[in-house]
């Protein structure tokens, strides 16, 4: 990781962000998940040394699990290829400060072969592509619009059959439907109408069982590198 003697390289990345819009995430790996929570990138304010976020809903509602230590959080931003951990500042509401960091790493895929945290790994079936909120070596879950939900029909103990794509590798999959949670207009931001989340649970796959070990592994690998 940069020392923060390379400040002004950290200012730029982050000024680069704001221009373009970029997206940025909390993360943490938890147990065998890995958490990746969408926030917005406001501004930079160079005078106090802070970074200004806003929280989206989803953010809201995972991001006291998150905190850890002294209120440090981890931050990547794909686009820049820029990991950080933070002190936060101000937590309030929608709104989050934090603190320059103390270190900072700029990943470099051309002289490293190693995943990049935080790349979506997405469910196929049906005709949906959807990302996967949350995947373990046991299953994983999705979301669905309630207009996509109604095409597929899936109902609780259903057995389907699927592939699921790693940023490497995509893989056959049986997966049985263990949970349907009714996600209530409004409650994320981008589901204004509802949702449902689909939790899955895969049946023995000794294929799957190895991509998602290296994807772990690797992903271990680069929080290794951020502390």
């Amino acid at each position: 990781m940069e020392a923060v003697d390379g400040i002004k390289e950290f200012e730029g990345l982050i000024s680069e962000a704001i221009a373009k819009r970029s997206e940025a995430f909390i993360w943490d790996i938890s147990g065998d998940e890995v958490i990746r929570i969408p926030v917005k990138l406001e501004a930079l304010n160079g005078f106090a040394s802070r970074v200004v976020f806003t929280l989206d809903h989803r953010a809201k509602y995972y991001i006291n699990d998150l905190i850890k230590g002294v209120g440090m959080l981890k931050f990547y931003i794909p686009a820049q290829q820029l990991l950080f951990i933070s002190k936060i500042d101000i937590y309030q509401g929608t709104n989050l400060e934090i603190y320059y960091p103390e270190a900072f790493k700029k990943h470099d895929r051309r002289k490293d072969d190693r995943l990049e945290p935080l790349i979506p790994v997405h469910f196929l079936g049906n005709g949906f592509k959807k990302e996967c909120y949350d995947i373990s070596t046991g299953g994983f879950s999705f979301i669905m619009n309630n207009s996509e939900f109604k095409s597929v029909k899936y109902g609780k103990g259903q057995v389907i059959e699927c592939e699921i794509q790693f940023p490497f590798k995509t893989v056959k999959v049986k997966a049985k439907i263990v949970n349907l949670i009714e996600i209530k207009p409004y409650q994320l931001e981008r589901f204004p109408y509802g949702a449902k989340k689909v939790a899955l649970m895969i049946e023995e796959n000794d294929f799957y069982l190895e991509s998602f070990n290296k994807f772990q592994k690797n992903m271990r690998k680069m929080l290794v590198d951020l502390l």
